[in-house]
């Protein structure tokens, strides 16, 4: 395969996370190299062999080895999470960075990520983020937010019922062909809605 890859950070806890991204990347792997970025590879339980998995630290479980004289030092607002002295975190943001300049991804999708999606960012790779049900209105979120290509909006029960601003009904997932790493071509968002499977 000579198309640029698709890089796919993935939340560790629950099976949703792993469950939506292996529909959409044993899809994807067909067309392009996949690489996923989680803290517990063993969630995935089918996956498509060609898909690369890279073990990263978790970004939020404290192991211990955090610099404790930084823990009272306030966090910018301009970030969802990002405490200071933390290896574990400079580990994982290390292995994502350093993957973004060797492969040159044609997109980096976080389910879910703020941070990841401003790091996506400031590596110059187009990012779409998986946004699930709930308030993202805070300034962390909302940089990531405008920091994105793309996103994924995750709806439940009764948010279904409602369209959103601009009078479509949100979907309840995203599905593997509502995600395009073509640059040229953007849908709009009624018509792609309109086009996908229910």
């Amino acid at each position: 395969m000579s198309k640029q890859p698709v890089g796919y950070f993935v939340h560790h806890q629950g099976r949703g996370h792993a469950e939506r991204a292996a529909a959409l990347l044993n899809v994807l792997v067909q067309d392009r190299p996949v690489e996923i970025f989680t803290a517990r590879p063993e969630i995935f339980t089918r996956l498509d062999p060609a898909i690369g998995v890279t073990r990263i630290p978790s970004l939020f479980e404290p192991t211990g080895e955090e610099a404790v004289n930084m823990r009272s030092l306030p966090e910018p607002a301009m970030t969802h999470c990002a405490p200071l002295g933390w290896p574990t975190i400079r580990t994982a943001m290390a292995s994502i960075a350093g993957w973004f300049g060797q492969a040159n991804p044609a997109l980096f999708v976080t389910d879910v990520s703020a941070e990841l999606g401003q790091l996506a960012r400031l590596c110059s790779v187009p990012h779409v983020a998986v946004l699930q049900h709930g308030r993202r209105g805070d300034i962390g979120h909302m940089a990531a937010t405008k920091a994105q290509w793309g996103s994924s909006r995750l709806m439940r029960g009764g948010s279904n019922r409602t369209t959103d601003r601009h009078g479509c009904w949100p979907r309840p997932t995203m599905r593997p062909a509502s995600v395009s790493t073509c640059r040229s071509f953007q849908p709009r968002r009624c018509p792609a809605r309109a086009g996908l499977a229910a």
